[in-house]
């Protein structure tokens, strides 16, 4: 009987590690999903995320626990985007500078039940808009694209006009990049969070190791503005950051509009300023200072005697 228990738990156990290995370690594949004309990627490991958040519930399970009272079942039950999505292994963003300049592009993701997204979208007042074959919801800087089972997410960094313009050309695609190309062999081989790629070879990645985060790369020749430093100063208990610029690269980075407001709030000229400093900086943090104000307030009891009341405020 013994054995056969312990026979039981040993099979139970082989196949959870190997569902486990599969799961935390599938196969990326990138064909069919990013434009051959992407000059920029990142690549967001979901499962590596999921697995990261498992093992720390695990670690410290009580730190998750929620006191608070649970919202009246009066309330109308709000309507969650990922309840209505199928969450990837990973999902891949791109961008170029030129057609869509300023626009990162979403891989497809699996919709669940297009109705129910479509109602997510009504609940908060989020109006569509149709372009040729396709419909779109946009919402400030995000724009959902619905295709026929698939949705494309589209982030703004900064005021886009001719945004049907643009999706039209991103549906238009027909070339797209392999996992042989040069830009994607970092990112698919990286077991990080999240990785940054370019087609001038600069590779970021960043990592969670002994609940620390960490971030690696190298950046190219072509947008590296920094020179070699070696720091003199002790690390700090928090963190420690630390290099030395190109001056002339960290100038031409700063543009002119602000050159001249700074120049009119301090009489300074950042030019000046720049040409005297060498390049090198230091920051270092050694942790957070805490604070506390006392705030005194008065009231009257019932016979119009003022009480001081005092309370504590931390900053």
């Amino acid at each position: 009987m013994k054995k056969k228990i312990s026979y039981t738990i040993l099979i139970t156990m082989c196949i959870l590690a190997t569902v486990g290995y599969f799961r935390y370690n599938p196969t990326v594949v990138v064909n069919g999903t990013i434009p051959n004309t992407a000059e920029a990627i990142v690549r967001v490991n979901l499962r590596a995320l999921e697995y990261n958040i498992i093992t720390d519930i695990i670690s410290r399970p009580f730190s998750y626990f929620n006191s608070k009272k649970s919202s009246s079942s009066s309330e109308p039950k709000k309507l969650s985007f990922l309840d209505q999505v199928e969450i990837p292994a990973n999902l891949f963003f791109y961008t170029d500078y030129q057609s869509i300049k300023g626009v990162w592009v979403s891989s497809n993701i699996k919709i669940r039940d297009k109705k129910t997204l479509i109602k997510f979208f009504e609940q908060n007042k989020i109006k569509p808009k149709l372009g040729k074959g396709f419909r779109y919801y946009e919402s400030k800087n995000i724009v959902y694209v619905l295709l026929k089972e698939d949705l494309k997410l589209l982030f703004k960094l900064k005021k886009t006009e001719n945004i049907e313009r643009k999706l039209a050309t991103i549906l238009s695609v027909k070339d797209y990049l392999t996992n042989e190309d040069l830009i994607l062999q970092k990112i698919i081989k990286s077991k990080g969070l999240l990785t940054f790629a370019t087609k001038q070879d600069d590779f970021f990645e960043m990592q969670i190791d002994n609940e620390i985060l960490t971030l690696n790369g190298v950046i190219s020749e072509a947008n590296n503005v920094f020179l070699p430093y070696a720091t003199c100063f002790e690390v700090g208990e928090m963190g420690h950051v630390s290099g030395k610029l190109k001056r002339d690269a960290f100038s031409s980075l700063i543009k002119k509009d602000n050159k001249i407001a700074f120049k009119k709030l301090t009489t300074l000229s950042l030019d000046s300023l720049t040409n005297s400093w060498n390049g090198a900086f230091e920051m270092n943090f050694s942790g957070f200072k805490e604070e506390k104000d006392t705030i005194v307030t008065y009231e009257y009891d019932d016979d119009f005697n003022k009480v001081e009341k005092r309370s504590f405020k931390i900053k």
